[in-house]
């Protein structure tokens, strides 16, 4: 994928080899740009079709405003999807639960949260999932982990008010006295 465009972010990395390592916005991608085109002929037919109401589902309810007829569309392909997936790997055989991951699960409740809380904008987990993997940079310690994320928090907030306190204590272009010499 070296010929992706950068106005769609970061170079995304081979899905074969790095998936466990994908973060939310290579998921994002993935799902609205690369699987539809990437997988059409790849895969059987039916699974192809039943993969993508999962992937239509998911690319409407990311929109940022959302009406009330796209939330019971985004219920209808989820439905649809959750019927495949449950017929063809889980088949209600508790031999098979393994494959009835809690993910699966909450795919059958997001029109409901939309219904609930507006745009999965609002309560997604971007921000946060970001914010994770900053503190796994910068916290070293495994013994004291909490302590030295308070460190660095308070570090990182410091410099951030440095910015203002600097700002009052510089003296203003009227106070200065700017004449030749």
């Amino acid at each position: 994928m070296n010929s992706l465009p950068a106005a769609f972010g970061d170079k995304i990395r081979r899905i074969d080899k790095n998936y466990y390592k994908y973060r939310a916005h290579e998921w994002k991608i993935w799902n609205d740009i690369l699987f539809p085109v990437l997988l059409h002929d790849r895969v059987p037919a039916f699974h192809y079709h039943n993969l993508v109401c999962l992937s239509e589902a998911l690319a409407i309810a990311f929109q940022p405003s959302i009406s009330i007829a796209e939330v019971d569309k985004v219920q209808t392909l989820l439905d649809r999807f959750m019927d495949y997936y449950e017929g063809c790997y889980y088949k209600c055989d508790w031999s098979r639960l393994g494959a009835m991951r809690s993910v699966f699960h909450h795919l059958a409740h997001v029109a409901d949260h939309i219904r609930q809380s507006g745009p999965l904008r609002i309560f997604w987990q971007y921000p946060m999932e970001r914010m994770v993997r900053l503190l796994s940079f910068w916290v070293s310690s495994r013994v004291a982990t909490n302590v030295n994320m308070d460190n660095i928090i308070t570090r990182w907030e410091q410099v951030n008010h440095l910015r203002y306190c600097i700002d009052l204590l510089s003296p203003k272009l009227t106070e200065l006295d700017l004449s030749f010499r």
